[in-house]
This record gives C-alpha cells, structure tokens and sequence, in this order.
C-alpha cells in the first residue's frame, strides 16, 4: 500500500549530519520562524531530529535592533578534588526579551572529565529529554559527544516563550578524571559562540516570527582538579631512639598522586638499648678482705645497658710494703 507522503515530509530538503546525528534542514520560504519548526518537529514526530540549519538568508537577515541575549555557564565549585563532581548550570539572560529557543554548545576536555548526566526539566524551559518513548511530546533534544568532549542542549517553548535575567536552561554533571592546574583565562569549559546572528555556534532566538538569533556573548568557566589528599603512608624510620621515639620519611602515599595529609614523621616506639661489650674501668682499689673492686668509666656501645664487666677480684693481703709496691706498680693492679 503506498503511504500518502505528510506535508512535513515534503518539506524535507536536505539532511545534515552533526555529530552523528541527523538534522532536518528546511527552506524558510516553506517555514518561516523558528517557533513553528520546533513544534512541527515535535509534534510531527521528530522529536529526535532537530532544525538546527536554516536558509542562508536567514541568517544573512536576522538582525534586532537593540535585542540581545547571553549564555554563561556557572559552576557549583572552581576547584574539585580528583575524583569529585562537579555541576555545571548553564544560565540564560533574555535582557527582557521574549526567546522560544536556547541552544547550548558546550566543550569540555574528555581526559579531564566525563559528562554524567544533563537536566533540562528543572529548567526554565520545563521540558525533559527526548526519550524515543513519546514521539509526539515536546522536548529537549541532547546530543553528546563523548569522544570530542562536546554536548549539544537545545530546548523551545512556543510563543509567547519566555523572559528571563538569570533562568537555568540546563544543570549537566561532571566527574573529574586528571588533575590539571589552570590559571585566570584558562577556560576548559566552554560555550561555542562566533557572532550574534550565526546559527553554527550557541543561539538564543527570538521570538519575533523571523527565527532572529540574539544570542550575543557567552561567558565560559575553569574548574581547577587537584589531587586527592593522602590518608595512608608507608614509612623508612630510623633506629628506636633512648627518648622512646624514632624519625621518619614518607616512603609511598596512598591514593597514588595524592598530596598533604597528615604522616607521622615522629613516632613512639620502645627503645630497646644493646648490650654493653666494650669497658673501660677505674682502677682496683686496695685489697680489702681479699677483695678488689674497681667501677666503670665508660662503656660502649653508646646508650648500653647489662653486659658483663668485671668489677671485682680476689687477693691476697701482704705486708704494708707490698701493698705500697701494688700501689706504686700499675702492672700490678
């Protein structure tokens, strides 16, 4: 049975592939504004194609005086620790303009993070994403491009649209992946913006019939990623010192990467002290009882303790003279 084309088919002129994803492009003379292509792609059915290009005269000819809007990105937090999250709004000022479109087209660095997820239903524009679920629902068309490190938000709502001076158009999440160390300038999130009027980068569209794009500045965002800090060490310690205690260095750091913490670079330990094995004495004292007893002057190694010096000896009483020949005679004592 052959299909009655619908006059949305006929208006097809042409596909598109960005990111890997078809676009519907369509001639202006056949739709004019941006308001009604967005919601005869949704309610048509193509709900997960999306009229990003237009007629080049268009383009050309979309200008407004005096109307002008901005996309900025604000971050939860401007420096995460490796391994954390990070949120990421992207906020939408309409200068009190009235938009029925926002397209966002952010850039991240892939080795540095991972996009976790992307909401749009808790945005201004109240609309979740395309699901493939209910082909004729409204809603926001999400492309990501995990590779490239790009993610693609557009969301719409039909005239009279909206106003806003700080209206959520997205929250995406993050996870870090790899320190970096980034300074005043040095944005690794970024909107895609080239001028006001171009529809290849980032858009924010009026709601003045013509599909004019007033998008006119972006602000982008750095998010620093240190490294995790250390809360496991390994250590080189010296010997247990006689004040119970020993020195130490850092020998590994646990999570690998990790800075600071707090290591123990003095511990406590029980000070064993060596035996004594080498002696110097004072000399023998005078035979008494038929014992002579001398005590030590030194010993060694240093900080010894027991061993087994030899303090006293036996010996034999003499007369007064010997005795004085002992004393005089050191090879004797």
């Amino acid at each position: 049975m052959k299909t009655k084309k619908r006059e949305i088919d006929k208006l097809v002129r042409d596909t598109a592939n960005w990111w890997e994803q078809t676009l519907i492009v369509m001639k202006k003379k056949k739709i004019r504004t941006w308001q009604a292509v967005f919601i005869l792609a949704f309610v048509s059915g193509f709900f997960i194609s999306l009229i990003l290009l237009v007629d080049q005269n268009i383009q050309t000819t979309s200008k407004a005086a005096g109307e002008t809007a901005t996309l900025a990105l604000s971050v939860s937090r401007g420096s995460i620790v490796l391994g954390e999250t990070v949120s990421v709004e992207v906020i939408l000022n309409t200068q009190s303009s009235s938009v029925v479109v926002a397209k966002a087209m952010l850039s991240y660095n892939p080795t540095e993070f991972e996009l976790q997820s992307v909401n749009t239903a808790s945005g201004i524009f109240g609309i979740a994403e395309c699901s493939g679920t209910n082909p004729t629902s409204i809603c926001s068309i999400i492309q990501r491009d995990a590779i490239n490190g790009k993610v693609g938000i557009t969301v719409a709502k039909p005239t009279p649209g909206l106003s806003t001076s700080a209206g959520n158009v997205a929250t995406l999440v993050f996870k870090s992946l790899k320190v970096n160390s980034l300074g005043t300038g040095q944005d690794n999130l970024k909107l895609s913006f080239v001028a006001v009027g171009s529809y290849e980068d980032s858009d924010v569209i009026l709601d003045d019939g013509l599909g004019t794009d007033i998008l006119a500045s972006v602000a982008n965002a750095t998010v620093n990623i240190t490294p995790q800090v250390c809360s496991s060490f390994t250590y080189n310690c010296e010997d247990c010192q006689i004040d119970n205690t020993k020195s130490c260095t850092v020998a590994t750091s646990i999570p690998t990467g990790c800075i600071g913490g707090s290591p123990q670079l003095v511990q406590s330990c029980i000070y064993n002290a060596p035996v004594c094995t080498v002696f110097t004495y004072s000399g023998w004292t005078l035979c008494s009882k038929g014992v002579q007893t001398r005590t030590v002057k030194t010993k060694l190694p240093d900080g010894c303790d027991g061993g087994n010096p030899i303090l006293s000896r036996t010996c034999k009483m003499g007369k007064i003279g010997d005795i004085q020949k002992i004393k005089d005679n050191p090879k004797l004592h």
